[in-house]
């Protein structure tokens, strides 16, 4: 036997459309053939799930408000969706603005420790008058000087 026609009276013999002749042959074929003997059992498998689809599923066409329920659904899929990304952008809003909240009193803090580790008194700022002279750094020298 071809394997067009293996295959071909396989269906048959699952689909039970064969005459008393045909399917002893399939039969014996089968008891030598493991190959098609599991596409019978698949072919079986497949009718048994088949024969569970209620026959409402089968009718043919769309329903006739298809096309309404499509838009419905839509719609709110759509409307669904725009809640969420107004959600992240309103949380995305505020966790910068959190953010730049922390930045700007870590700054003021880090600031005023600074300050205050140079000596300078934060409150009254420095004095009127006085000069601040730079931090000599070790190796530099200064020079001024006056013409009359």
């Amino acid at each position: 036997m071809s394997a067009a026609r293996d295959h071909a009276d396989i269906d048959s013999y699952v689909a039970d459309e064969l005459s008393p002749e045909e399917k002893k042959v399939v039969e014996e074929h089968l008891g030598t053939c493991s190959e098609c003997r599991e596409e019978v059992d698949v072919l079986r498998e497949l009718q048994q799930l088949l024969a569970d689809v209620p026959p409402e599923v089968l009718l043919d066409g769309p329903p006739e408000d298809a096309d309404l329920l499509l838009q419905r659904t839509l719609r709110q899929v759509r409307a669904e969706s725009s809640q969420v990304e107004g959600r992240r952008r309103y949380l995305a809003a505020a966790a910068a603005a959190a953010v730049a909240a922390v930045a700007l009193v870590g700054g003021v803090l880090v600031g005023r420790v600074t300050l205050s580790e140079n000596g300078q008194n934060i409150a009254s700022g420095p004095a009127p008058g006085s000069t601040t002279a730079a931090p000599a750094t070790p190796g530099t020298r200064y020079a001024s000087a006056t013409d009359p």
